[in-house]
């Protein structure tokens, strides 16, 4: 699994760095790969995806597809 990430760390600065980290390490022990500081901007439909094979991100990294899950996380409810 390789998560795209727009930030440079796993998840949003409302956690602690040092959260994240330890979070980063959890992910990657279980060989999950992360590409920070990058976004994918045209998901493949699911033929399109059995055709390449891959999706590119903004940066020009093309990674190898099964499946594209297109997510993105809640905004963190800080203000109460």
């Amino acid at each position: 699994m390789t998560v795209v990430h727009g930030g440079q760390q796993v998840s949003n600065a409302t956690y602690p760095d040092k959260f994240r980290r330890k979070l980063q390490k959890s992910f990657t022990d279980r060989g999950i790969k992360f590409v920070f500081g990058d976004y994918i901007d045209n998901f493949p439909s699911q033929e399109e995806l059995k055709t390449t094979g891959a999706v590119t991100t903004r940066n020009g990294q093309k990674i190898d597809a099964d499946l594209v899950v297109q997510s993105t996380g809640p905004v963190p409810a800080t203000g109460m």
